[in-house]
């Protein structure tokens, strides 16, 4: 049988149990009944939003925790355009360090008809800040336009 006598631990166990200071018991002794268990790592939430318009206006793909980090691994754009569409740009707008920055740009030239994409991958996540919009754009005043977003991230709890 293992003995806890740090009291740092014996406090994080007493927090988890719920037990009140004084009046209850911090177990001491770790035995076959009872095995105190402390995550040593972040726990964290995985998100992943695909959200798509035809429409002129701006739209919001995802809105950032307000009381929680969240870390961008993955973003996608892709946009399919008729030849009659006069859009020339479409991209997704992030905001980091209280700066709106276009992570993903698509150019198009006008009269011509196709479908175009981009996407990125990061091997070390980008840090949003809290309660920022991410936003895909394509302004377009004639023709058809379908701008379709996706990005994938983790909340940390």
């Amino acid at each position: 049988m293992a003995r806890v006598t740090r009291s740092s631990v014996l406090l994080k166990i007493q927090d988890i149990l719920g037990l009140q200071a004084g009046s209850e018991q911090v177990p001491v002794i770790a035995n076959n009944s009872i095995q105190p268990v402390i995550e040593s790592g972040p726990r964290f939430t995985q998100v992943s939003v695909h959200n798509f318009n035809s429409a002129t206006a701006a739209i919001t793909v995802y809105t950032t925790p307000r009381d929680k980090d969240f870390y961008l691994t993955y973003a996608d754009l892709s946009v399919t355009k008729d030849v009659v569409c006069d859009c020339v740009l479409s991209n997704l707008i992030i905001t980091q360090g209280g700066t709106s920055r276009r992570l993903l740009n698509i150019d198009m030239q006008t009269v011509t008809a196709g479908s175009f994409g981009k996407s990125l991958s990061f091997s070390y996540p980008i840090k949003l800040d809290r309660n920022a919009v991410i936003t895909l754009n394509g302004a377009f005043g004639a023709g058809t336009l379908t701008k379709t977003a996706c990005i994938g991230g983790f909340i940390l709890e």
